[in-house]
């Protein structure tokens, strides 16, 4: 009998020292990924996505920029508010992009005018929107 019990927590000190293992394995897989995943985030912005160059305007929720959609609501269906870093652009809506001088937007609006080389950044105002004018910048797709 008293074997037995010996075999029991033999069995039992062994069964948790694999129970141990397993956990401190899954979180060093866990945290070993984690660091995975933002080296492959720096990877898409920095190799995967060459830079390429876009005519860059600017518009306004104004009716001289947005006409009958002057709503304050993105094409996404995203509600504007102010300070809000965003554009419009031929890209799936959330495709983020960076541009220089205006920095790291998201893409969740459409323009009639936008061609497929062109982007359209977003300003609070129509000063901003003229100030910005039209440029031509090498911009980053970062996802």
């Amino acid at each position: 009998m008293k074997s037995t019990t010996s075999k029991k927590i033999i069995e039992g000190l062994l069964y948790a020292t694999i129970a141990i293992m397993f956990v401190t394995f899954c979180w060093f897989a866990t945290a070993t990924l984690l660091s995975f995943r933002s080296l492959e985030s720096y990877t898409v912005y920095s190799y995967t996505y060459p830079e390429q160059e876009f005519k860059v305007t600017a518009y306004c929720p104004c009716e001289k920029c947005c006409e009958k959609y002057a709503d304050g609501i993105t094409a996404s269906g995203y509600k504007l508010r102010k300070g809000n870093k965003l554009c419009a652009a031929n890209f799936d809506f959330c495709t983020v992009l960076k541009i220089p001088g205006y920095g790291i937007a998201p893409v969740l609006d459409r323009g009639g005018a936008i061609k497929e080389d062109c982007i359209d950044v977003y300003f609070d105002t129509h000063q901003e929107a003229l100030e910005w004018g039209v440029q031509y910048l090498k911009i980053r797709i970062i996802k």
